[in-house]
């Protein structure tokens, strides 16, 4: 296949990491979403179908709803609500794979475990800058998730036959909702070559669309229409909109785990607008969800929370209230030129 290469030397190192690991556990970031957890049960069902019994895949917080149609979701171990058994796991654990996230704090309450874990630690991820603490790395910020790069990875080792329906079902679900149904971050054509690979393995995704993008709650549905009449607002001058959600609203609207998933895009479909952020009333701060589309590098912006990701959607947290988030928005957004950074912010 061409396109991407995966260096030789490391997925050696790894595939002599995997035949002698008793213990395997599969842990992902915090506010999981499908390509988190696709890539972890995508590749953890391909290590049961090598011979590794005893593997454990764990989530620092509750999985969305949605995603529990992935064969396999009901095993994850939630940290959570299932604290003492997600730790024993990443304890007894003689090899850790991190997936799709690229430092410790993205795993929240997990990261004094897994920093104190003696295991070897190998990254498999799809963000820029990812930190110096793994054994092994496989990074590749071009690629549309790490569900797909599960994929190339599994093929470099010799692992294609590995690739069971379970497994075929769990990747093709972290590729659709990264690219949200290839509409984004999907341009290489080496991609649909791998999806067919995963259709061929019985990966039904016209089934998998449906569960994840067409299974709405009636509160989610009338929270959409609440942001877009009530909350949006748009600087058309800058191209820019941004709406924000208080505790009492996501209240108001039985907001559930991955209701507010995919609001952020909703503005970008407006002609003209290039960039959207998203400010949601949290427990003990305010997350920020920034998505743009074309060359306009959020990550940048998301940098100013805290934050960072991908050049097309980042995030961030602010302490304070959602006035003084949206004030030191608007203050950054202000003097921002999208294409002063377009050359450090590839993707």
């Amino acid at each position: 296949m061409a396109g991407i290469k995966i260096d030789p030397a490391p997925v050696a190192a790894l595939r002599k990491m995997i035949e002698e690991a008793e213990r395997i556990a599969l842990i992902s970031h915090t506010a999981p979403d499908g390509d988190s957890v696709g890539s972890s049960i995508g590749f953890a069902a391909m290590l049961r179908e090598k011979g590794k019994s005893h593997i454990s895949v764990i989530v620092p917080d509750d999985i969305p709803r949605y995603l529990y149609c992935i064969p396999g979701a009901d095993k994850v171990i939630v940290h959570e609500t299932h604290p003492s058994e997600a730790e024993k796991a990443l304890a007894e654990a003689d090899l850790v794979f991190c997936m799709d996230f690229n430092a410790p704090h993205r795993v929240a309450g997990l990261q004094s475990a897994l920093e104190s874990s003696s295991a070897p630690k190998v990254l498999i991820d799809h963000h820029l800058y990812p930190a110096d603490i793994f054994t092994l790395s496989f990074s590749y910020p071009t690629l549309s998730s790490t569900s797909e790069l599960v994929l190339r990875l599994a093929k470099a080792m010799g692992m294609a036959s590995c690739l069971t329906q379970d497994a075929a079902t769990a990747l093709m679900t972290g590729i659709l909702t990264d690219t949200g149904v290839f509409s984004y971050s999907s341009s290489d054509p080496d991609l649909y070559l791998l999806v067919a690979d995963l259709m061929r393995a019985g990966a039904d995704k016209d089934t998998i669309i449906h569960n994840t993008f067409q299974q709405n709650s009636e509160g989610k549905m009338r929270m959409q229409g609440y942001v877009l009449y009530e909350k949006m607002t748009l600087l058309p001058e800058m191209g820019v909109a941004y709406f924000t959600l208080s505790a009492e609203e996501l209240i108001r609207f039985h907001n559930r785990t991955g209701d507010t998933d995919g609001l952020a895009n909703l503005p970008l479909d407006i002609a003209g607008i290039e960039a959207v952020c998203f400010l949601r009333e949290d427990k003990n701060q305010i997350k920020l969800s920034f998505r743009s589309t074309g060359n306009y590098p959020v990550n940048t912006l998301a940098e100013n929370f805290g934050g960072g990701g991908h050049k097309n959607a980042a995030g961030g947290e602010f302490q304070g209230s959602l006035e003084q988030a949206t004030e030191k928005l608007l203050k950054i957004w202000k003097d921002f030129n999208p294409k002063n950074y377009n050359n450090k912010n590839q993707q």
